[in-house]
């Protein structure tokens, strides 16, 4: 109660004056610990244990506090739980919250989040994670900064100069003159009481003001007498001040750190700028690759490692420090190694001491704020949404994982990406979707424990909050006397609804809500799942729901059955939480809505809401649908709304231009079912929920999916007999289930959670032949079952121990099954920075692996496939193996059931070999070239890997006459022509699916593939000539499904997958389209689809021919044509460019300072060393961001400034350039003049030549 009367001012005073120990009930209400008992039963919570909170009369005591996020409200709630005596030691705190928790009868399980400013909250947290390891620890945020800025500093060599110089000169600071005392930050070193570099915000300000008054500092000390000279020589000493330099530039980024937690800022923003924190000092001394495999893997070594750091010219010291070093160059020499040694030091021991006091890796810190933001949820991926799970603890198995990421995906697909209201916060988003989600969803149990993250770490801001929150419940309880007793008040905004009402509306009102809430559901919610006795599918669109809620409900049970239903489950409402609340009952009642009775429907005549119907997609022809009703405009007579199946598109579209689903023989298209996987979804989806709505039960003769798929063709294809057109009818909520879930208040086809507002599963029961007696068996269990009883493992998928297999592994002995071959095909060619896989060689998935240290192997094994698959224990044996040779590379090592296929290498490219679903005729095949008539070749190479084609051929032995890199100008290929190879690959960017952003292959970058086909088509032989032309065109293997298809039918061949180890740094597999004699094209059968370009182009958009290398240019009335090298970018065949090169523009921006140090550090010395005698123009970049406030700022905070054009005027002169000129690529603002200069200078003299060729750098 001392507690409560410091800080709860207006509850004390609305509880009266005479405030005792036994009054608390009074204060915090008389539901007050039942309600949070309740709440923290069932959802994730923070506990928070504030030490030594100042009390009255100068005692202290443990403030033990919890926060959560109610769902009912959408909002942070905190509770106060206890106040303690203050103990000593870690141990005795421990030991109390346990006892307190147990006191209450709050679960540990549920504990997420736990902060305490505790001084050794180390061993504090280690108590609380002996019980429950999975509790995210906050305690070490707010020593980040301390903590690290003196580790730091200790390790600097001069930090005990520094510190002796500091304090001898604030011994001083009464003495100063006044001008003086004001240039220094005032302090009282009297009271400080830990280490000076242990308070990071002070420490420095000092540092700070000490270098901007150091020539005062110097000059003052210096007219003292002898006995302070000592000073006064250390001021005078550059190494000192250049130490204290960059302290000045290297302390600043923690010190803000340590202001926004003074601050309060949310723990959301705090985590984000750990993130940016860590990010600034791997940046200033690792190498770029270096950094984000530290980021990515967090492994300390890796900063430790030299060979991972900067040269030293490149360890950013900060702009002053490095002012001062040019300045004092002399006398530094000697210095500069050891002062790198102590900068490297101090970065090095900053960035450990950060990424031990984070509670997560730094990639889900920098994501966190990602996967709660509702206008950001396509950029979450479901390996965000994993890592985030490991460390909330909601994926403890691989079963969880999967769970979890299903039901992401879930959320992320059938939610549509709406945009959520400007004017709705995060909070009543979360809310809104939480009510939705069951409450065993993994997924809402993920987002509760980021929503349940304190709003700030300040316990001030936090017990002001919580008794905020007290004094509204006050109210409300006020409210309540006057009430009648007996009617029962559920306040939505108070955490007791948790406890006693699973539904806080009356059926009327929660319709209404639902109804606004899910209008994004209002469509058959489809996926497709993997077959297996069982087939889910969702039930018909919530449309059909909606019609049973409005007006007769033809399953709602009277009052009577409510009781009857009801009244035994009250007292069992957390107990029951595996089953949702829901209770289902075989209560059937006299009225049932037939098959070929219609629903209610807002449209009149033909094609009601829930019909299934052929509507055009304009491009893509007739498309499966549903009928959607209208939700808030009036709807037209003639129109209707239909939702597509497959894309989930929403358009519409008039009852003329639609045809019925019956109708599927006529308006199905066989080409687009080969070769569109989005159509062949859609087709499958909509057979489901035919087969559903028409009880119609399929025997396919093996346990494939595909052959369940032939069998639902053919029964379509048939007329969808017995039934015929009215078996596809909509249908009532209680025809389509024969058991209705009741919630426990009584509530049809409603549960607590609202979960049957987002989807109602069935089962569509499909007869398989032979079924196993496991129909999922783990890999455990698969393994017992192939060593024991010597069951075939090809039975088997390798990966998760499905029997229902669909093809076999290419690289050890067993199968996949379909899943994980989609997975197998998406990610084995996946890789990181460092060369290596992204995930496990056998499953493709894997938290932690161990790298195969055979040369020029990439691969990995994770631990649950080594120990499950080898051995028990195998993973952690061959950790301690260095290097390690994987079972691939030496076959004779592999045991338990991991058995490598020997031609395994064979394997996996039959597995990625012509899977497009299109068969083409073989190519021409050109007669030989006698010995003495052959000559050497003359080759086109375009775009991607221009010089390693070079490099190639070479290798190979080919004699090359001419090699043209990418000339995309028909006269100059014919002038230069006839070629005999055309090399080249389209960039990567746009089309692979690692790129969340890509374009595809119509867009962006991925348009240049219709260069490549345009001059494949031009270089092409006539059908009369028979000179021999070859062509090989490489791509990406991680592309979609139709990108690849469309490359395939334009090119008329199916891939073949290599690995370019020898073309490329490392192993990457890659797909190539070509006539080179010897390819692997298995399938020889016939042309049917040439496709013209105009065909394939997006509607609206016009087929042409855009000549993107070239630049025509009128100087004094005559055309000038330049053709464009970009050389950026490919630092390692650049010079191959540089022949006959007439002008190079030497390209900076003038808003990055380290493009502007480019120009003089390696453009202008390599291009010179190259071409000396060529001209060049310095030109300034992207001016238009010169005096944008956005760039401006963002440059001040690095304390930095645009270039301005008379610093590049001096520099073009210094380095002896033609002019110096700028432009704007985004404007176009001074553009023309960058190439009337570049003609002038290539003219030598005037008027001599006509084309010039120029590169840009």
């Amino acid at each position: 109660m001392c507690f409560i009367k410091k800080y709860g001012s207006s509850t004390s005073a609305n509880a009266g004056s005479n405030l005792t120990n036994g009054m608390d009930n009074l204060v915090l209400g008389r539901k007050y610990w039942e309600d949070m008992i309740a709440i923290c039963s069932q959802t994730p919570y923070c506990l928070y244990l504030y030490h030594g909170v100042e009390l009255e009369d100068n005692k202290e005591a443990s403030v033990v506090l919890l926060g959560f996020f109610d769902k009912a409200a959408g909002e942070n709630k905190f509770r106060l739980l206890d106040v303690l005596q203050p103990e000593e030691t870690a141990d005795a705190i421990c030991t109390c919250i346990l006892d307190m928790l147990k006191k209450f009868r709050i679960p540990l399980i549920n504990l997420a989040v736990f902060y305490s400013n505790f001084p050794d909250h180390e061993d504090l947290l280690s108590g609380l994670k002996s019980l429950k390891p999975e509790i995210v620890s906050l305690c070490g945020l707010t020593d980040v900064a301390g903590q690290s800025c003196h580790s730091g500093v200790e390790k600097m060599k001069f930090s005990g100069l520094i510190v002796n110089l500091i304090t001898k000169i604030y011994k001083h600071f009464p003495s100063f003159p006044a001008s003086l005392q004001m240039l220094l930050e005032d302090v009282d070193f009297s009271n400080i009481r830990n280490a000076l570099t242990s308070q990071c915000s002070l420490f420095w300000r000092i540092v700070q003001k000490m270098t901007l008054a150091w020539s005062d500092l110097e000059k003052y000390f210096g007219s003292l007498d002898t006995d302070e000279k000592e000073i006064c020589r250390h001021l005078r000493d550059p190494k000192i001040r250049l130490n204290v330099l960059f302290l000045s530039h290297a302390l600043q980024p923690l010190c803000d750190f340590q202001e926004n937690i003074d601050r309060g800022v949310s723990v959301t923003q705090l985590l984000q700028d750990a993130s940016q924190l860590l990010r600034f000092y791997t940046a200033s001394f690792l190498r770029p690759k270096t950094a984000e495999l530290f980021h990515k893997r967090g492994k300390t070594s890796l900063v430790q490692d030299t060979v991972g750091h900067l040269p030293r010219r490149e360890v950013e010291v900060g702009k002053h420090a490095a002012d001062f070093l040019q300045q004092r160059s002399e006398e530094l020499t000697e210095y500069l190694e050891t002062f790198h040694s102590s900068v490297i030091s101090f970065y090095t021991t900053v960035t450990v001491n950060i990424v031990e006091r984070l509670p997560f890796p730094e990639a889900c810190l920098r994501n966190l704020p990602i996967v709660l933001s509702p206008v950001k949820k396509l950029e979450v991926t479901g390996k965000i949404v994993q890592d985030l799970g490991v460390c909330f603890g909601v994926c403890q198995s691989p079963e969880n994982t999967s769970l979890l990421t299903d039901e992401f995906l879930e959320y992320q697909f059938l939610d549509e990406g709406d945009a959520h209201p400007a004017d709705q916060s995060m909070e009543q988003y979360w809310k809104t979707e939480l009510r939705i989600m069951g409450k065993t969803s993994s997924f809402g149990k993920l987002i509760m424990s980021l929503l349940a993250l304190p709003r700030t770490l300040k316990k001030e801001i936090i017990f002001e909050q919580m008794f905020q929150q007290t004094d509204l419940n006050l109210k409300k309880r006020k409210m309540e006397d006057f009430k009648e007793k007996d009617v029962a008040v559920e306040d939505a905004t108070d955490s007791s609804s948790y406890k006693s009402a699973p539904s806080h509306h009356s059926p009327a009102t929660q319709g209404s809500i639902t109804r606004g809430v899910v209008d994004s559901w209002d469509v058959e919610n489809i996926v497709p799942m993997e077959v297996e006795d069982t087939v889910l599918v969702s039930s018909d669109s919530d449309t059909e729901r909606q019609n049973d809620t409005q007006g007769y409900h033809p399953n709602m049970p009277d009052d009577g059955d409510r009781d009857k239903y009801s009244s035994s489950d009250e007292s069992d409402d957390c107990s029951s939480s595996d089953d949702d609340d829901v209770i289902w009952t075989e209560k059937r009642k006299g009225t049932i809505l037939h098959n070929n009775e219609k629903t209610n429907s807002p449209y009149q005549g033909n094609y009601t809401v829930g019909d299934m119907v052929w509507g055009p997609i304009e491009g893509f022809g007739l498309w499966p649908g549903l009928v959607q009703s209208w939700d808030s405009k009036k709807p037209c007579g003639s129109m209707r709304k239909v939702i597509f199946f497959g894309n989930r598109m929403l358009s519409e579209i008039q009852v003329d231009d639609l045809l019925p689903f019956f109708a599927f023989a006529k308006c199905f298209c066989s080409n687009s079912f080969a070769t569109k996987a989005t159509y062949k979804d859609a087709i499958f989806n909509s057979l489901q929920v035919a087969s559903r709505r028409s009880r119609m039960f399929f025997s396919p003769e093996t346990d494939s999916m595909d052959e369940l798929f032939r069998v639902m063709l053919d029964w379509a294809f048939g007329g969808f007999k017995p039934s015929g057109p009215d078996g596809l009818r909509p249908q009532s909520e209680y025809n389509e289930q024969a058991f209705m879930p009741r919630s426990v208040n009584g509530n049809v086809g409603s549960s607590p959670n609202n979960k049957d507002h987002r989807e109602k599963l069935f089962n569509l029961t499909v007869s398989l032949n032979k079924l196993p007696e496991s129909l999922d068996l783990h890999e455990d269990q698969m393994v017992q079952q192939f060593l024991e009883n010597k069951i075939d493992i090809e039975k088997f998928c390798l990966s998760c121990g499905s029997t229902f297999v669909d093809i076999i592994h290419p690289l050890f002995e067993g199968s996949l099954c379909l899943k994980c071959k989609f997975n197998f095909t998406e990610t084995l060619y996946r890789y990181d920075e460092d060369g290596y896989q992204s995930y496990c060689t056998v499953c493709c998935c894997g938290m932690e692996v161990i790298l195969c240290g055979h040369g020029n192997c990439c691969r990995c094994y994770c631990v649950d496939c080594l120990d499950i698959l080898v051995g028990q224990g195998t993973f952690d044996q061959l950790k301690n193996v260095d290097p390690w040779t994987c079972y691939l590379c030496a076959p004779e090592s592999s045991s338990g059931a991991l058995k490598p296929r020997h031609d395994w290498s064979i394997r996996v490219q039959e597995f990625f070999a012509n899977n497009s679903a299109m068969e083409f005729e073989p190519h021409r095949v050109y007669p030989s070239i006698p010995a003495n008539q052959r000559r050497p070749i003359r080759v086109l190479s375009l775009f991607d890997g221009i010089a390693t084609g070079y490099l190639v051929l070479r290798d190979l032995g080919f004699k090359v006459e001419k090699y043209v890199a990418s000339e995309v100008d028909e006269e100059s290929i014919e002038k230069w022509g006839p070629f005999d190879l055309l090399i080249g690959g389209s960039p990567c960017n746009d089309l692979c699916t690692a790129n969340p952003n890509r374009k595809g292959l119509f867009e962006g970058t991925g348009r240049l593939f219709f260069e490549y086909y345009r001059l494949l088509n031009i270089l092409k032989p006539k059908e009369d000539d028979p000179r021999p032309f070859f062509w090989l065109f490489e791509n990406v293997v991680l592309m979609e499904n139709k990108v690849k298809t469309d490359i395939c039918r334009f090119l008329e061949c199916n891939p073949v997958l290599i690995d370019a180890v020898k073309v490329s740094p490392a192993h990457r597999a890659r797909y190539f389209w070509g006539n080179i004699p010897g390819m692997n094209r298995p399938i020889v059968a016939s042309q049917k689809d040439k496709l013209s370009l105009q065909e394939c182009l997006d509607p609206g958009r016009t087929a042409k021919v855009f000549d993107n290398q070239t630049v025509t240019v009128m100087v004094d009335g005559e055309p000038y044509t330049i053709r464009l090298f970009d050389a950026a970018g490919q630092d390692q065949f650049r010079p191959l460019s540089y022949p006959q090169t007439d002008v190079f523009l030497v390209c900076f921006s003038v808003v990055s300072l380290s493009s502007f140090e480019n120009v003089k550090e390696k453009w202008v010395p390599e291009i010179t060393y190259h071409s000396p005698k060529t001209p060049f123009l310095l030109v300034g970049t992207q001016i238009d961001l010169r005096d944008d406030p956005i760039t401006v700022a963002r440059l001040a905070k690095n304390k930095q400034k645009p270039i301005k054009p008379e610093t590049a005027e001096k520099l073009a002169r210094d380095l002896k350039a033609v002019k110096y000129v700028e432009c704007s690529a985004l404007t176009q603002k001074g553009l023309k003049n960058v190439f009337d200069e570049a003609i002038l200078a290539a003219l030598e003299p005037p008027g001599s030549q006509k084309t010039c060729k120029c590169v840009i750098l």
